[in-house]
């Protein structure tokens, strides 16, 4: 195989849908074992739903470091903010981030932190969320929004 061919590769990988995989707790979550998983509804276009999010990192990665999501519409390139504040409320507003995450394993899913949030994404397909704290990057996950 080539650079090319890597590279390819390497680009399909990015679309893949991400996994389920079982925590500690028998609970399912979508994302990367190990590093970041997320445990909520379905995604419907243009509908807020609950999730909760779970980090497996030391103390540096997490602590301190605003909580970041990215998400990126594959049939465009499109990035768009996926966190939702104030749901529910008229105040209603999407942001790039949450703010500071604390490090705090508290033994749910046997992750090193958890975050609940609120998003959205605005349109049917692939979407690739890409999750930050701080300046590092903790994954991503590759998710499928339903129509309507």
């Amino acid at each position: 195989m080539n650079e090319e061919d890597v590279l390819i590769t390497d680009k399909a990988k990015q679309w893949e849908l991400s996994p389920e995989f079982e925590t500690s707790d028998g609970d399912y979550l979508i994302g990367e074992e190990g590093k970041v998983g997320i445990l909520g509804p379905e995604f419907i276009a243009g509908e807020t739903g609950k999730w909760l999010w779970h980090f497996w990192g030391d103390e540096q990665t997490i602590e301190g470091g605003n909580f970041k999501v990215v998400a990126i519409y594959k049939e465009t390139g499109t990035k768009e903010k996926a966190l939702v504040e104030h749901a529910g409320t008229a105040n209603v507003k999407k942001v790039w981030n949450y703010g500071k995450m604390d490090y705090g394993p508290n033994g749910i899913r046997g992750s090193d932190s958890s975050r609940p949030s609120n998003m959205s994404l605005s349109k049917p397909g692939l979407w690739r969320l890409e999750v930050s704290i701080g300046n590092k990057n903790v994954g991503s996950i590759v998710v499928e929004v339903k129509e309507k």
